[in-house]
């Protein structure tokens, strides 16, 4: 978008809407692409796909981190954590590592992605991930059992109902402008 550039409300809430839900794109063409149906077959598929795994010792607040090392995209995952903790940590440091470090990403022209932050958009990309698990039981029992999932859940849901209203306005705002003129 230029500046000065005149935007519809409609473009607004396609541009809101698509940013809120990148991450889950993302998330489920990775996921197909390494062809992970399970948990259990996430890491593997990583390592197959050129990502280093390494479990270790952590401060007991920190769950893990993304690095890109030597060339070579690493999940650093702390091993004193549960195997229910890391079924929700190792894709959301993989959507860290999918959505900010790699050198390919655009920029988004309404700065959403300083706005949502980071994190966010790495819970976003997780709770995606294990939405998009074709072993509804797993599925349901990961999402049940983690709250980070249930508060990104609700995120996605106000995000996405607050940038409909935002829209709805601005559609009132504009055409009561425009019918002043």
């Amino acid at each position: 978008m230029k500046t000065g550039e005149r935007i519809s409300s409609f473009e607004i809430i396609v541009q809101c809407l698509g940013n809120i839900w990148e991450p889950a794109g993302a998330a489920f063409k990775v996921q197909a692409d390494l062809g992970v149906r399970t948990l259990e077959e996430t890491s593997r598929a990583l390592e197959r796909a050129g990502y280093e795994i390494c479990p270790v010792d952590l401060p007991a607040k920190v769950s893990g981190f993304a690095q890109i090392i030597a060339d070579r995209p690493h999940l650093v995952l702390n091993r004193a954590k549960s195997r229910q903790e890391l079924q929700y940590t190792i894709p959301h440091e993989l959507g860290h590592l999918i959505l900010h470090l790699n050198p390919v990403s655009d920029p988004d022209p309404l700065g959403f992605s300083q706005v949502c932050g980071a994190e966010l958009e790495a819970d976003l990309f997780a709770t995606s991930w294990l939405l998009f698990l074709p072993d509804e039981k797993q599925r349901n029992a990961v999402i049940f059992r983690n709250s980070e999932v249930s508060r990104t859940l609700a995120i996605y849901f106000f995000l996405s109902v607050m940038a409909a209203l935002v829209a709805v306005l601005l559609n009132f705002i504009l055409r009561d402008v425009q019918e002043t003129r």
